[in-house]
């Protein structure tokens, strides 16, 4: 699987573990339910600053979507 697939489907999990739908997640980052799409399915690489924003809004640290869990 290539990286930003692998990417896309750490952020998908934990929108799923939060239990948010897209669209819940797109209005807590000021972005389209398309960005989301397409962060999730690895078509394009969230930018640092939405990185740090997926952090605060999942509760998870941005080195665990980048790396995986430790």
């Amino acid at each position: 699987m290539p990286y930003r697939a692998r990417v896309g489907a750490r952020i998908r999990q934990a929108r799923l573990d939060a239990e948010l739908t897209q669209t819940e997640l797109a209005r807590k980052l000021g972005v389209a339910d398309a960005a989301i799409s397409r962060w999730e399915t690895g078509r394009v690489m969230p930018s640092p600053r939405y990185l740090d924003a997926l952090e605060k809004a999942l509760d998870v640290p941005a080195e665990a979507f980048l790396r995986g869990n430790p």
